[in-house]
């Protein structure tokens, strides 16, 4: 065997080997990422549209202190009944909502179709899925919140509710434009290890033919 063959089988090829183990092992991490990531694209996300009272306080707080520097301190039956069920559901709670309204400030029922229809208008801005999660919680931020400050609690809670809203859209917009992306690692980490899977393979006949001669 003369002198650059040995060079050749002792040193190129071993190079060369590993070489390939290690790219074609990058390869399979590129894979495994991306398919783990494209899987957890299509999970449900457990974003909550919730506002609570504490949430509302806070933020009233927060912009009172801005504002004021100085200051301290399954089949169609099932699902059309369902369908009638949510709404009604819905009408009950914009009605207690409007009457704890009238109550709180003192108002008189002459007043119940102007709330009413304000509460309904920004229920038609809202997702249906969503609709249910807000008239509760404007409940509960309605209930606690001090009379004098009811207006201030209403429009900090639609603020943050639609904060809530637009943060699980990005969230979902954002997933939607890195699936071609992982697609592609993906595809190309699958490339990689069938390129250098190849290249073992050649070079592992190359060996045994040597062996043989």
């Amino acid at each position: 065997m003369s002198f650059l063959n040995k060079v050749e089988n002792k040193i190129f090829f071993r190079l060369v080997r590993v070489f390939s183990f290690f790219m074609a092992f990058i390869g399979l991490i590129m894979l495994i990422y991306a398919l783990v990531v494209i899987v957890g694209n299509f999970l449900p996300t457990k974003s909550s549209v919730e506002v609570n009272f504490s949430d509302v306080q806070k933020a009233i707080k927060t912009n009172y202190y801005e504002e004021n520097p100085d200051t301290t301190n399954a089949t169609t039956s099932n699902n059309t009944a369902q369908i009638n069920e949510r709404t009604q559901y819905i009408q009950n709670k914009i009605t207690s909502i409007t009457q704890l309204i009238l109550k709180k400030l003192n108002l008189p029922q002459d007043n119940f179709e102007n709330i009413s229809n304000n509460i309904v208008s920004n229920i038609n801005n809202i997702d249906a899925k969503y609709q249910k999660s807000y008239l509760d919680g404007l409940y509960e931020v309605l209930e606690k919140a001090p009379a004098n400050k009811l207006d201030d609690y209403y429009k900090q809670y639609n603020d943050l509710f639609n904060q809530k809203i637009n943060s699980i859209i990005e969230s979902k917009m954002k997933k939607q434009s890195s699936q071609s992306t992982y697609l592609i690692i993906a595809l190309s980490g699958l490339g990689v290890i069938f390129m250098y899977s190849i290249i073992l393979a050649l070079l592992a006949i190359e060996r045994n033919t040597r062996k043989e001669n």
